[in-house]
């Protein structure tokens, strides 16, 4: 609106994915996305390791086509995944 200031509020942890999610089975999923050429941010690449090192999944997109061929790749790896015993 005319003669108003605008603020950014930023939420969530520095460097936390665009996409926080629990996938079937119980997974933590972290999914950044950017666009074109754009890079990783050093605490983007921080945030992505820690999931990663937790058993969660992180990955980094640039289209929803490469987030839906990850997401099936992985559900394939799980299904045959041979369970502790």
């Amino acid at each position: 609106r005319p003669g108003q200031r605008r603020r950014f509020v930023r939420f969530g942890l520095p460097g936390s994915a665009d996409i926080l999610a629990i996938l079937e089975g119980g997974r933590f999923a972290a999914i950044e996305c950017k666009r074109g050429t754009t890079r990783v941010t050093d605490r983007q690449v921080q945030f992505l390791s820690e999931v990663q090192s937790r058993g969660g999944l992180a990955l980094v997109v640039r289209d929803v086509g490469e987030l839906e061929a990850e997401l099936i790749r992985q559900r394939t790896l799980d299904r045959h995944a041979i369970a502790p015993g």
